[in-house]
């Protein structure tokens, strides 16, 4: 059975949620930290791809092919991943990717795209 759009987005939301739960317990440089923050955001960046590409262009635009690539990277399990590139994505690039996620949201249940 297929996944709504809108128990997707609420997957990712949860995810992204326990995210900022494993960040709020230490430091990126703490491997198990930094490995609970690389899972949840792949799995985030997975739920979302499952997403219609017609809601996900709306709501991401261009920039899918380089949120695609990050969680590629952490899902091919190369050994060593780029610490600073998912320190810089959480600390830079996750707040307009929630603000994405809500946009999406707004979407799917009909009360709007504006932001």
């Amino acid at each position: 059975m297929s996944r709504t759009a809108t128990e997707l987005i609420a997957n990712v939301e949860q995810h992204l949620r326990v995210l900022h739960e494993h960040v709020a317990r230490g430091d990126m440089e703490d491997e198990t930290i930094f490995d609970a923050v690389c899972m949840r955001l792949s799995a985030a960046i997975e739920s979302l791809g499952a997403i219609d590409d017609g809601l996900r262009e709306q709501a991401f635009g261009s920039s899918w092919p380089a949120i695609w690539s990050v969680r590629s990277r952490i899902a091919r399990g190369d050994v060593v991943i780029d610490r600073q590139i998912i320190v810089s994505t959480v600390d830079h690039d996750l707040p307009e990717f929630e603000e994405r996620i809500a946009y999406l949201a707004r979407l799917v249940s009909g009360e709007g795209g504006e932001t």
